[in-house]
């Protein structure tokens, strides 16, 4: 892949995850109004229904236990916030494949233990158009951001 194929995917991929992750931010915060149909739209249909998230503590989810448990937490966090940080791509050697580690911080997640914190993200994206880019999330794994980094984050954001 050269160069400007490897920036191109970063920006492409950078984009949809800050897309979601906004989307995420709007939803939870109750800052759109709760619609099935904008949730399947800007949210769910993002999912390949094969998808898989490990949370941080370990536990597995698939696509539809997340998509309810997202739908489900409507408003649930009005001061919710979320900065993602750090996005790269790692090659994969596939052209229908992408790798992309990211940090996703959040403030004020009424869900979360703490609620403020950072997790890395590992997320591999099925490529199901190139262009215009067009991505399914297809394995999502997270970890805490180590417990001295997020004590040392000031959450201003």
């Amino acid at each position: 892949m050269s160069d400007t194929d490897t920036n191109s995917l970063l920006a492409g991929v950078t984009a949809e995850i800050e897309t979601l992750h906004g989307r995420f931010e709007e939803w939870f915060a109750g800052r759109v109004e709760r619609d099935d149909a904008w949730f399947d739209r800007e949210i769910a249909h993002r999912f390949a229904h094969e998808m898989l998230l490990v949370y941080p503590g370990g536990a597995r989810v698939s696509r539809d236990d997340l998509a309810t448990a997202v739908k489900n937490a409507y408003g649930c966090s009005p001061e919710f916030r979320i900065q993602i940080r750090n996005v790269t791509v790692r090659p994969l050697h596939s052209e229908r494949y992408a790798l992309a580690i990211y940090e996703e911080w959040q403030r004020n997640a009424a869900n979360s233990k703490p609620p403020d914190n950072g997790r890395t993200s590992s997320v591999v994206f099925e490529i199901l158009e190139r262009t215009p880019l067009e991505l399914r999330w297809l394995h999502i794994h997270e970890t805490w951001v180590p417990a001295d980094v997020m004590a040392a984050d000031d959450f201003a954001f």
